[in-house]
């Protein structure tokens, strides 16, 4: 409904009501990363408007609070959702949401696992699978993007965005061959130059 600071003021009242539930934190760095981006745009559209620097550094300062802020209720809220991740092991969505924050949280290497583990018990739920196939795509485990890239059209063959993903991940699939190869005819011309010196 576009009314912020009642939904921050909400989240916060969650976060004093019940201080060990999980979600609200996580809720409350969402909107406030969002806000962030909104006051850096508007930042940008300052200088380039009007030229006033001191407003848009005011504005910057104000977005920087914001994403310390989510960093923090973040960090806050990890182990709440590692708790439960253990308590539910058979539940996607706690498994998914808690591999999703430990990416934020910069660990890739857990986070996969968590992810694949959602995936597994709701194949068929698409952020589930969007979601691996992008991480994948991230990571340049390109092979592996591509299967769930194509797991995604299986299950909406019409959506763009899918069959948009799928195109990227085969055409970074055709520039890493062509790189590859390309490496391989320089390192190869090298070390016939080397023997032919000999």
């Amino acid at each position: 409904m576009g009314r912020d600071s009642d939904a921050i003021a909400s989240y916060r009242t969650a976060i004093r009501v019940e201080p060990t539930s999980a979600g609200a934190r996580s809720n409350l760095a969402g909107l406030l990363e969002r806000l962030a981006e909104r006051e850096e745009k508007r930042a940008q559209q300052i200088v380039m408007q009007r030229g006033a620097r001191s407003e848009a550094e005011s504005v910057l300062k104000g977005a920087f609070d914001k994403r310390r802020r989510a960093d923090m209720l973040r960090r806050e809220e990890l182990p709440l959702l590692g708790r439960d991740a253990k308590l539910a092991p058979r539940n996607a969505a706690v498994q998914f949401r808690y591999g999703l924050a430990l990416y934020l949280a910069g660990r890739p290497k857990e986070a996969e696992a968590l992810l694949r583990r959602a995936v597994e018990l709701a194949p068929r739920a698409e952020r589930y699978v969007q979601t691996l196939a992008v991480y994948y795509r991230d990571f340049r485990q390109l092979d592996k993007a591509l299967v769930w890239a194509r797991r995604l059209l299986e299950l909406d063959p019409q959506n763009p965005q899918y069959q948009a993903l799928v195109k990227e991940v085969e055409q970074l699939q055709r520039q890493g061959a062509q790189r590859s190869g390309e490496s391989e005819e320089g390192s190869g011309s090298g070390a016939g130059g080397t023997g032919g010196d000999r």
